[in-house]
């Protein structure tokens, strides 16, 4: 397991700005193409998904970023509409099923940046 998960630490900037839009009364959830086994150590290690509301992985839906059904589920789970959410990935290619599903895209290059992008939309960070 631990080579599954070697490299991988807590961005701690990252966990308290989760709380901050959740305390402000926004959800988190997290969209991820990762696999099982690295999920499930990442948890065990890091406790992560305890910060969000809701998660979807491609192996739960057997589709991947961008199909258009893995982030469909994420509004499901989330319980929102598309145009309420916020979604931010490092890869470009990840962005475009989420954007014609009407969800707000931006590509993530960078804390400062994301947080930037964030407060624009009026989300209290």
């Amino acid at each position: 397991m631990g080579l599954l998960i070697a490299g991988y630490d807590v961005n701690e900037n990252v966990i308290q700005t989760i709380k901050t839009i959740r305390a402000n009364g926004f959800k988190a959830v997290v969209c991820s193409n990762n696999f099982p086994a690295r999920v499930n150590g990442l948890q065990d290690r890091f406790r992560f998904l305890d910060n969000f509301d809701a998660s979807v992985f491609s192996y739960e839906v057997g589709e991947c970023k961008p199909s258009e059904v893995i982030f469909s589920e994420l509004t499901k789970r989330a319980g929102v509409s598309a145009e309420s959410i916020v979604f931010a990935d490092d890869n470009p290619d990840n962005l475009s099923g989420a954007k014609n599903l009407g969800i707000i895209t931006f590509l993530y290059e960078g804390f400062d940046k994301f947080i930037e992008q964030l407060k624009g939309l009026g989300v209290g960070v």
